[in-house]
């Protein structure tokens, strides 16, 4: 670093985005974990916004641009804390008794898959003693394809359901995407039957919406090709088979099925062609890009991603015509102020960090990584009798016509190799600048990533890049002029070969499962900064530092990894719906399901913590529990080698299944167990027996309500394991070698809330 230069250039739009992630992080911490950490945390802030006002006010104006941006990035602040916890607080509080009610709402968006179908409902009303509404959404899950769903988005629809609560903490740990999402109820229902029509009351968005996926219904009638364009241009998807959706899924492409940055990058290249060819003027232009792209994410039904998307897109693009330098990290940070200081829960989610990380990752590791590609070329091509030609000096002595041509020649051949060089080292560089940024938090919220996600996207985005436009196109004047089987021929035909191919590459063997460890991941990351050349400390030193926090982010991953592998563990789920406790010994895995249901976050959390995604015997342990269920939700992401399961609904099933093979169970390990209730001893459920590192745990399946204490049988068990807990979950279980009890991080209040569908506990056994 030379003399008199900053350590790093700070931006004021990085620190105003800094003083609302601060304030919107201190919040967090209030509302789930602790009130003391929270005012500790706080004094930090204080003490650092005073420390920065003294040094920017030294020797210049009290108020200038230093100043300012310093006194804007601490009003922000407290803004993301007293936002966060007023939404989190008003959330809770919109909470209903559990029960059934006719509801009517809105439909604001539709989406779904082969066999399901999730309506998002706006304008809730419901009707009891006494009618009262929601600003909230709810969600309502119908057992139907969309396809033929009587109804559309826009109209006002009625049913009668048992209506359930979204909360904010799943299996022990907080969860805010329902909350971020404005979502707030849930309800199930079997047919599309049980929805009454009330009215029609399309806006323009809802009106162009049903326009475009009519003129694809008729032009790529039920097939999965309708799903798969439903899903590029409206988002949501529908008519997709589980397999095909985990073949996408498991090569890292899945996102075209959720409008978000993608689908607005594609819009605003579209955008930015036109205006180019008409000549239009910068601000204009940025006028018409930012009406564009809310215009279509209303189209999309305002959803969360298709308005993060829109506003960063939006902002980038004032920002580029407002000013003659265009920043990007200023764009951007200030694109994810805007989007915070409205959705401030967004920064906990996985769209809004791949978003804006892996934008981040593309602006900061995209030219680094290119000038190595191209040293790399150089290197391995014009050396050892392939040296690269050098331009003689015209200064040595005097030349001849003939000469000077050809060293003018001589050296526009290395212009335009080092040209080509560029290009390529460019188009290599994105792929792995984005993966570089987005690995680390694939594992932390999908427990694994492609391997071949990189490779596949620089090969898919710019097909998909061109087909968008095509089916937006096809399927306006498909609709218009009522020849959608006509103008949709050649999409349905691209789309076709894609899924064919995707399905031919069969991506999910090279879905890596990886453990996520917080430190060395922050560890990482910095080094990535430091790689990016951000920090002004010069090459060589940003060279040393970038390898050495490297090796220790490795280091201290293996030797995580190490500690893990060598360990047992047993982690059990339950969130009101599945309850389940996975046991890892021997580098094998046994899933003990107590309920009969599987949902998207229980697979998620399971993926994350078997080995290999492979599972050596799921045991289904109440007789209740149907076979077909539990496979069906997870045989597309983890491998199963086979099914043990406790007689009832599984009786008459095949001895194969979904081609797993499947078996009754060892009497040595299922143990039926009583429970002392008033009145006597009812037989209540089973257990299953697991001896792991010298210990000896009992397993029990789900118990209902209103039961104290389980009688066990007369083996003495080091730990006793409760997966659907309710009252267990604050008693201690006392047995001869040891009392077993669960352990809570979160603030009591919580804890006591959602404890009933929050009993997730991890044992580690050494």
């Amino acid at each position: 670093m030379k003399k008199g230069e900053r350590f790093i250039n700070l931006r004021p739009a990085v620190i105003l985005a800094v003083g609302i992630i601060s304030g919107i992080i201190s919040a967090y911490i209030f509302v789930f974990y602790s009130s003391a950490v929270f005012f500790a945390l706080w004094a930090v802030y204080i003490s650092v916004f005073i420390f920065l006002f003294i040094i920017f006010s030294k020797n210049a104006e009290l108020f200038n641009k230093k100043t300012i941006t310093v006194i804007a990035s601490f009003i922000l602040c407290i803004s993301g804390a007293f936002s966060g916890i007023t939404i989190h607080k008003n959330y809770e509080a919109a909470d209903i008794t559990e029960k059934s009610y006719t509801v009517s709402g809105k439909i604001t968006a539709v989406s779904g898959s082969e066999d399901s179908t999730d309506i998002i409902l706006g304008d809730l009303v419901f009707e009891d003693t006494d009618d009262f509404t929601s600003r909230y959404k709810m969600v309502v899950s119908v057992n139907e394809n969309s396809f033929d769903m009587p109804v559309k988005q826009g109209d006002y629809i009625s049913f009668t359901a048992v209506i359930k609560n979204f909360g904010t903490v799943y299996n022990d740990r907080p969860s805010v995407s329902y909350l971020s999402d404005g979502i707030k109820y849930s309800a199930k229902i079997s047919s599309f039957s049980e929805i009454k029509f009330i009215k029609s009351r399309s806006d323009v968005f809802a009106a162009v919406s049903n326009f475009l996926n009519n003129s694809l219904k008729k032009g790529l009638k039920n097939t999965e090709e309708y799903g798969i364009a439903k899903g590029l241009i409206l988002g949501g998807g529908g008519n997709i088979s589980d397999e095909t959706l985990s073949t996408f899924r498991f090569a890292g492409v899945a996102h075209i099925f959720a409008v978000s940055g993608l689908h607005i990058a594609f819009l605003a290249g579209i955008l930015s062609f036109v205006i180019k060819v008409l000549k239009i003027k910068k601000p204009i232009g940025a006028i018409i890009t930012v009406i564009s792209m809310f215009f279509y994410s209303g189209v999309c039904g305002f959803t969360v991603s298709s308005l993060r998307a829109a506003v960063m897109f939006s902002v980038m693009s004032v920002v580029d015509a407002a000013f003659n330098k265009y920043d990007p990290i200023s764009s951007v940070a200030f694109a994810g102020t805007v989007l915070l200081a409205v959705f401030p829960y967004e920064l906990f989610g996985a769209g809004f960090l791949l978003s804006f990380g892996t934008t981040l990752s593309l602006i900061l590791l995209t030219d680094p990584i290119k000038r190595i590609f191209a040293k790399a070329i150089k290197f391995c091509f014009f050396r050892n009798g392939k040296k690269e030609p050098v331009a003689r000096n015209p200064h040595v002595h005097e030349l001849s016509d003939n000469e000077a041509r050809l060293i003018i020649e001589e050296k526009i051949k290395l212009e335009k190799r080092d040209e080509k060089i560029d290009k390529i080292s460019a188009v290599s560089a994105v792929p792995i600048a984005s993966l570089l940024g987005a690995t680390p938090l694939s594992v932390y919220f999908f427990g694994y990533f492609s391997s071949v996600s990189a490779a596949v996207n620089v090969i898919f985005v710019p097909i998909i890049s061109l087909l968008f436009p095509f089916v937006i196109l096809g399927a306006v004047i498909g609709g218009i002029f009522n020849i959608s089987g006509v103008t949709l021929f050649i999409p349905k035909i691209f789309i076709r070969l894609i899924r064919i191919i995707m399905w031919r590459i069969n991506a999910a063997p090279l879905a890596v499962s990886l453990p996520f460890y917080f430190i060395p991941t922050i560890i990482f990351y910095l080094a990535l900064l430091f790689f990016s050349g951000i920090f002004n400390i010069g090459q060589k030193a940003n060279r040393i530092i970038t390898i050495t926090l490297i090796l220790v982010s490795i280091i201290s991953s293996v030797s995580y990894t190490v500690y893990y592998d060598n360990s047992v563990k047993l982690k059990t789920y339950y969130d009101g719906y599945v309850s389940a406790t996975l046991v890892t010994r021997n580098d094998t895995d046994i899933l003990i399901v107590t309920s009969e249901t599987t949902d998207f976050y229980f697979i998620k959390n399971i993926v994350k913590e078997v080995k290999d995604g492979v599972i050596e015997n799921v045991v289904v342990l109440n007789k209740s529990s149907d076979v077909k269920s539990v496979i069906r939700g997870m045989k597309d992401k983890i491998k199963i080698l086979s099914v043990s399961y406790f007689g009832g609904a599984n009786t008459d099933y095949p001895e194969i299944y979904f081609g797993i093979p499947l078996s009754g169970y060892d009497e040595n390990e299922i143990t039926e167990f009583q429970s002392a209730v008033k009145g006597g001893f009812t037989k209540l459920g089973y257990g299953y027996s697991v001896s792991a590192g010298g210990k000896d745990f009992l397993i029990l399946s789900d118990l209902p309500e209103g039961n104290v204490y389980p009688l066990l049988p007369d083996n003495d068990y080091d730990r006793v394991i409760f997966t659907s807990c309710e009252k267990f979950v604050k008693e201690r279980y006392r047995t001869s070698r040891g009392v077993y009890e669960i352990k809570r991080r979160l603030k009591p209040e919580l804890y006591n809330k959602y404890r009933k569908n929050s009993c997730g506990i991890t044992i580690e056994v050494f």
